[in-house]
């Protein structure tokens, strides 16, 4: 869902690992400000930039990057396609505005365009939490058919806020990673959250 570089101590490598498997993505808006930050000179960056923790990591990200890393990252599109379903980082309605879903009434535009569509569900990124929306007029609901796994009835507008594998966040503060498997055929969404070697330090907790 967007956003491979920024906070983490390895940019380069994800971006290379991402390259080498065929990585089927978005760009993000760290995306977008690693490259616009490789664009300018050294010398223009702001300061507390490099006091920050995101956008020091992308400062050295955009140092770092090769001609055909930069290329690859600038070749990636704000949305793609799936089946039953299209996968964008921020809103539907204008993924260049880097606009936050959280609650129903930031969804809604988005669920206004696929509203009677073939791919009618929307999978973003950005605020790296998990949660489900669906269109408010709609009189169907998504069908809760296990604890984290949802069964989205054909043609009902959705967005679904993913998570992040890297980065995530809970009112919980559960930092194991967190994603979401798609099944188009069922149309059920399933949020799960994968144990991994996570070192990161909170920024608003120091």
């Amino acid at each position: 869902g967007g956003d491979l570089v920024g906070y983490g101590e390895h940019p380069v490598e994800c971006i290379r690992l991402a390259m080498q498997s065929g990585f089927a993505g978005v760009t993000g808006n760290h995306e977008k400000l690693a490259l616009a930050i490789h664009a300018t000179n050294a010398a223009n960056i702001p300061p507390y930039w490099r006091r920050d923790t995101m956008m020091a990591s992308l400062i050295r990200t955009a140092a770092a990057l090769s001609p055909d890393e930069v290329r690859w990252l600038d070749e990636l599109p704000y949305f793609r396609t799936l089946p039953g379903a299209i996968l964008v980082h921020a809103s539907l309605d204008d993924p260049r505005a880097w606009n936050y879903i959280e609650e129903e009434a930031d969804a809604l535009p988005s669920l206004q365009i696929v509203r009677g569509h073939q791919r009618h569900v929307i999978f973003c990124g950005h605020t790296h939490v998990q949660r489900l929306f669906t269109d408010p007029e709609d009189a169907r609901m998504a069908e809760q058919i296990e604890e984290n796994c949802y069964r989205i009835p054909p043609g009902l507008a959705t967005v679904v806020t993913v998570g992040s594998v890297g980065r995530p966040r809970s009112d919980d503060h559960d930092e194991r990673a967190a994603w979401v498997q798609w099944d188009p055929i069922e149309r059920t969404v399933t949020f799960q959250r994968t144990e991994y070697a996570n070192q990161a330090i909170d920024q608003d907790q120091t």
